[in-house]
């Protein structure tokens, strides 16, 4: 069933370009609490099969080829990309890149480099997992009992989730309120366990992988004022220029879903020098779509998950 509907779908949009977004690339294992990987094994298999079946290029690449009539894309064509600038991007992703000889564009949040500190996500999922307490009272956000690592994941979700709707002060606030609650002690730079580093940013820049801006602090753009808003696009773009003494002409929205971004976000980017910016919309990219609008294929929880989003022909 999986090899026929792909072969159907592969057919239909063997046209479109699929423009893949990873996270994290690691085992489950080593930090429960943070953002659920790619396992480097299912990242390796997906990796070889896009070497072998597609065209892979650079964001840049794709960028300077969709409108323009006389650089027609290949039949299958695909890019690679990589948010937020976890350290397990260097350690696991890197090498895999290197050993297919793949580009991909990597989407740091700048802020967070060299400063030994947890994103805020990643900060909510340490202390959910760490707390001995069997019971958290989080007052609008409602009492849960904590009795097994399902409880706690389905609390981190919860609380993500909610937090994301929030100003940016308020999401603080109550985040230093959970860590009281929890009754964890956050060790002193964890961060530079779970964070890129210049050194291995410069590294990778010098050998295939290209970065692009996330912001300063990974904020919802549309939930900030204007300004404050265009100080988190164009501090980053510029921090990541005098770190690589190069252009950074590409950007993520942070989330990225709709409404995560408006015409004004899009009027700054435009502004400041971007080409393109991509969002986490589930789809396959086409020579009229929007390059400040650029869907994403989700990167996979599995092989056969990835080759289904994918629609490949396993022929």
């Amino acid at each position: 069933m999986l090899h026929a509907y792909s072969s159907l779908m592969s057919r239909l949009l063997k046209r479109q370009v699929a423009i893949i977004m990873y996270h994290r690339i690691d085992m489950v294992a080593n930090h429960p609490w943070s953002t659920t990987p790619t396992i480097p094994q299912d990242f390796d298999r997906e990796i070889k099969y896009l070497h072998q079946r597609y065209r892979v290029i650079s964001l840049d690449e794709l960028t300077s080829a969709l409108p323009d009539p006389d650089r027609p894309l290949a039949p299958k064509t695909a890019v690679v990309t990589i948010d937020d600038g976890y350290r397990d991007i260097y350690v696991n992703a890197y090498p895999i890149l290197k050993k297919y000889g793949v580009p991909a564009t990597v989407f740091p949040v700048t802020g967070h480099i060299g400063t030994g500190n947890l994103f805020w996500w990643d900060k909510v999922g340490y202390v959910i997992w760490k707390t001995k307490l069997k019971t958290l009272e989080l007052g609008e956000l409602g009492t849960h009992r904590l009795a097994s690592v399902d409880d706690r994941q389905r609390l981190v979700n919860t609380v993500v989730a909610r937090l994301k709707q929030l100003s940016v002060n308020n999401r603080d606030e109550l985040i230093e309120r959970l860590v009281t609650l929890s009754e964890v002690d956050i060790p002193l730079n964890i961060g530079e366990q779970l964070v890129l580093s210049w050194d291995e940013i410069r590294e990778m820049n010098r050998n295939g992988v290209s970065f692009g801006a996330h912001t300063v602090s990974h904020p919802i753009l549309t939930r900030l004022p204007l300004e404050t808003a265009r100080k988190e696009i164009v501090d980053s773009k510029q921090h990541l220029e005098e770190e690589l003494d190069q252009e950074i002409t590409t950007f993520c929205y942070p989330n990225g879903k709709p409404g995560d971004f408006n015409d004004d976000i899009v009027e700054i980017l435009k502004s400041d020098g971007f080409r393109c910016a991509v969002t986490s919309s589930p789809a396959f990219v086409s020579p009229s779509t929007n390059l400040y609008e650029l869907p994403r294929i989700l990167g996979s929880s599995g092989f056969d998950s990835f080759k289904l989003r994918m629609c490949l022909d396993d022929s």
